[in-house]
């Protein structure tokens, strides 16, 4: 339903990344906006999972811009284990300021500065 109806695809948790990269790299270069949950899975309701380096990647390798988002709720709203969200459930979205990183920063710098700019936002 996802990929079909919202144009949404995972990247791999077990193997290999490059591909999904290659696919953001293409939608990136043709203009799209790219939504990463950079977590890799849905966490406890006010846990930031530690950051996966994809977005380290992206930030570096593709020059994308990448604006920090804290989205509030979801936890309660979809807990991680369900296929389908609860009703009535308030959901809350802070924006950051966007940022960009410099050829000379590590994928590691990268992902850590953005996993710190989220964790500002919560």
């Amino acid at each position: 339903f996802a990929r079909s109806v919202l144009n949404v695809f995972p990247f791999s948790r077990d193997g290999d990344v490059r591909p999904s990269l290659r696919r953001t790299g293409r939608l990136l270069d043709a203009g799209q906006n790219i939504a990463v949950f950079p977590e890799g899975t849905r966490g406890d309701p006010g846990h930031l999972e530690p950051f996966e380096q994809g977005i380290g990647v992206m930030g570096k390798e593709m020059e994308a811009p990448i604006i920090p988002v804290w989205i509030d709720g979801t936890g309660s709203a979809m807990p991680k284990g369900t296929m389908w969200p609860r009703k009535n459930i308030d959901i809350a979205v802070t924006f950051g300021k966007a940022m960009r990183f410099s050829d000379a920063e590590s994928y590691e710098a990268v992902t850590h500065q953005v996993e710190e700019a989220v964790r500002d936002l919560s």
